[in-house]
């Protein structure tokens, strides 16, 4: 093994180290965070905690709680997105190191490795989508359980804990925890708080907003909130409409920009001899790079041009 396959070890090897550091550290912090509220919940004094301090202010942990609030979205248990983030850390430094080490590999086994890193971000992508999509079609109905309750005189607490209880997941599942978490004596603003950060939907913003601005000056939240099921019911409709309307505009456009990156990966993989002037000469590389720019500029500008907000 000579001098670059133990650098290309080494640059494979580090981050994972410190990845089990900073877990390590914040492990550690999460458990000052559980002893302080479990102390706050039976009264017992409490010692001063910086929550700033220490590894929070570190960019490399600041990423994983951010990859870790983005998978949480997906649905996944909280217990299960460090293995999820070591799963997806492994599948990027093996394929990197693979095609870093043996130049020789076959074409469909290179295509491999250079897919194999998006596997689990484009999983988690579209259970993404899945469970938002999800998520606002049974938000109405949840917020018409939960005004029901209120006129029958139940609190906040007792309505969101029905809906927990009668309704199918995502709505339960995070209902439950939300349940949870004001049982366990954790602030209501924090709880719409961290429902705002997991599902990142207008429609949860809006009713986040609405309970804690109710809970801290009061109004008449039966009538908010029967308005604001109407708006969530108007929005799902339009936008199914909408989506129904531009269905062959947004193939066209997906097939036309998305056709000339599947022919340029083919012959990548498969008749690299047939693009070395596109590779290797000064001037194809230039016309090579303008052209995928030119790609990417369309495909953005049709995005945004597409766009239409309710």
């Amino acid at each position: 093994m000579d001098s670059l396959d133990i650098l290309l070890c080494l640059a494979v090897l580090a981050p994972f180290a410190m990845f089990i550091v900073l877990q390590i550290k914040n492990a550690r912090l999460d458990h000052q965070l559980t002893i302080r509220r479990i102390k706050k919940r039976i009264g017992m004094p409490e010692k001063v905690l910086d929550v700033s301090s220490g590894s929070e202010k570190n960019p490399f942990t600041l990423l994983f709680d951010r990859l870790g609030a983005y998978i949480l979205q997906a649905g996944i248990a909280e217990e299960k997105v460090r293995h999820i983030i070591w799963i997806g850390l492994g599948l990027v430094f093996f394929s990197f190191a693979m095609l870093a080490l043996f130049d020789n590999l076959k074409p469909f086994v290179h295509m491999i490795f250079v897919v194999l890193p998006f596997i689990l971000p484009v999983f988690v992508m579209l259970n993404i989508i899945r469970r938002r999509q999800l998520f606002v079609r049974q938000l109405p109905d949840a917020i018409e359980t939960m005004v029901r309750s209120l006129s029958a005189g139940n609190g906040i607490d007792q309505a969101m804990l029905m809906i927990s209880e009668d309704f199918p997941q995502p709505v339960s599942g995070e209902f439950r925890l939300m349940t949870r978490k004001i049982q366990l004596g954790v602030p209501f603003d924090e709880v719409m708080n961290s429902l705002r950060q997991r599902l990142s939907i207008a429609e949860v913003h809006y009713l986040a907003l609405v309970l804690i601005i109710q809970r801290e000056t009061g109004g008449q939240l039966i009538k908010i909130l029967e308005q604001l099921a109407a708006l969530m019911r108007r929005r799902v409709v339009f936008y199914g409409k909408l989506k129904a309307v531009t269905a062959e505009s947004r193939f066209t456009a997906f097939f036309i920009g998305g056709l000339p990156l599947v022919y340029i990966g083919y012959r990548y993989f498969f008749d690299r001899q047939s693009l070395n002037f596109f590779l290797h000469d000064p001037f194809g590389m230039i016309i090579f790079k303008s052209s995928l720019a030119l790609i990417f500029i369309g495909i953005v500008i049709l995005k945004y041009i597409t766009r239409i907000s309710f």
